[in-house]
Parts: structure tokens; sequence; C-alpha cells
């Protein structure tokens, strides 16, 4: 889409230019400025989440379930997802609140 906005707007911009001039170009350009921030007025902002993975001891399923339990209750922590037999576990965490220590020592007194 940016591209073809690219292409699009280069284009248009350059009608406008040479059949009414530069001061029809500055208008247009304002104009489709007010359109934009009036567009982007309701836009959230970054979601500045990510994912880890962290390699996992052996785990039971009463101890996989344990540690799922611990981990999403970890401040920053938004998601987990483990799987006992590729003995990995997966957090999506908000990099803002996330303390990575936090996590492998709760890996850590597992094993």
């Amino acid at each position: 889409m940016q591209f073809l906005g690219a292409a699009c707007g280069s284009a248009l911009g350059g009608y406008l230019a040479q059949h009414w001039g530069r001061t029809s170009l500055l208008t247009m350009n304002l104009g489709l400025l007010v359109v934009w921030l009036l567009a982007a007025w309701g836009m959230r902002g970054y979601d500045a989440s990510s994912m880890r993975s962290y390699p996992l001891p052996p785990l039971d399923g009463r101890r996989a379930a344990g540690l799922r339990e611990r981990l999403h209750a970890l401040p920053g922590v938004r998601e987990v997802k483990l799987q006992a037999g590729a003995r990995m576990a997966y957090l999506k965490v908000d990099a803002r609140a996330f303390d990575e220590q936090d996590v492998l020592k709760l890996i850590a007194g597992e094993s």
C-alpha cells in the first residue's frame, strides 16, 4: 500500500503542479494532512509485547501446570504456552514491565 500511495501521490502531485501550480499542490497536501490526522486520532499506541522462548527441564503434567500458573503471574507476562514434549516455554511479554531474571529463576527452581 505504501508503494501504491507513493506512485499515485507523485503522479497526482506532478499533474497538479503542472496544470494548476504549486499553490494547488500545497492546498491538496494540507487537505490530505487534515484527513490523515482525523483518521489517526483514534489509533491505539504501539504494543510493546514480544515473544520469548526458554528451554525447560523434563516436567510431568502437574509440575507443568504449576509452572504455567507461576509464569503467568509474573509482572509483564501476558501469555504462557508450555510444550512439555519439546521442553520449551513460550511467553508473550510486555517489554516495559518484564524481568527475564524472574523467569529464569522460576524455571531453574523446577529442575
